[in-house]
């Protein structure tokens, strides 16, 4: 355990609790976990500058406050999955030392949302997608962003190279 080590927070229960798969399909989220370690394993090694993307929905038309929010729980959720990953506190410690790169981007709604978590799974990269507890401004349960990375910069523009900054 290192001294970032929080809560455990794996892809398999961020997929079951956001997009509901079915309980079949946790087989294939295991081999998911197994890949993703290797690509972290991957993306620590590559000389690239390592990001985090922060990907906001501008349908739900949040305040900036409730966008710094949902932006702060999507670093935050995207740091303790992948410190809690076995290769991942190699990647997160190549992002501390370069200063923590992140970036915020505009993506229409849900459903272009669950289009980037998707791309990211593929490529192995964290996704944690953030759904709110509804007590201010937004329906109990919409997802309102997702935090991609950190991964390097090369892989990550593969998923979010088309999105406008936030």
């Amino acid at each position: 355990m290192n001294k970032y080590t929080t809560t455990t927070i794996v892809v398999t229960a961020i997929a079951s609790f956001f997009f509901e798969y079915d309980s079949d399909e946790e087989s294939d989220m295991e081999s998911v976990d197994d890949f993703m370690n290797t690509k972290a394993q991957e993306f620590a090694n590559l000389n690239d500058e390592v990001r985090l993307a922060i990907c906001i929905r501008k349908d739900l038309q949040m305040t900036k406050g409730k966008t710094i929010a949902q932006s702060c729980h999507a670093t935050l959720a995207c740091f303790r999955s992948l410190n809690n990953s076995l290769n991942g506190p190699k990647l997160l410690e190549k992002w501390l030392q370069r200063g923590q790169a992140k970036i915020t981007l505009q993506i229409k709604n849900e459903e272009h949302l669950q289009e980037l978590w998707f791309k990211a799974k593929e490529l192995g990269v964290m996704a944690c997608p953030i759904r709110d507890a509804g007590r201010t401004q937004v329906e109990p349960g919409t997802i309102t962003v997702i935090g991609i990375g950190p991964a390097p910069k090369s892989i990550l523009d593969q998923i979010t190279g088309d999105l406008k900054l936030y």
